[in-house]
């Protein structure tokens, strides 16, 4: 048994094609970490196995707290209480067309001072 059969036993070999940007990046990778070609491939597929593992490991609270939601601030009720939240703007809707309402019991066209 010679030493590339052995070799060739306990790793597998693979042909990967890749665009220009990204034979720049494995280039750059290699020069600054001084090392191999497949060390540097290697590398990266740990890192991107990592990755994925945690990602796999997210709550939905997890992608909850990444979102930009505004300051917030402005709802007029709490979400589980959203029935009795419309019903008081609904009331607080009529109080003010009620005091727009002209003497003639036509709404007023001059605006609210």
């Amino acid at each position: 048994m010679s030493y590339g059969t052995a070799l060739e036993e306990m790793m597998g070999i693979r042909t990967v094609r890749l665009d220009d940007e990204t034979e720049k990046a494995l280039e750059q990778i290699v020069a600054v970490t001084g090392e191999s070609i497949s060390a540097a491939m290697k590398k990266g597929l740990l890192v991107l196995r990592k990755e994925i593992a945690r990602e796999a490991r997210r709550v939905p609270y997890d992608i909850y707290k990444e979102l930009d939601l505004g300051p917030g601030g402005y709802a007029i009720a709490p979400a589980t209480r959203t029935r009795r939240g419309v019903q008081a703007a609904i009331r607080r809707k009529l109080r003010l067309l009620s005091k727009r309402v002209a003497p003639t019991g036509r709404r007023s066209t001059e605006p609210d001072a």
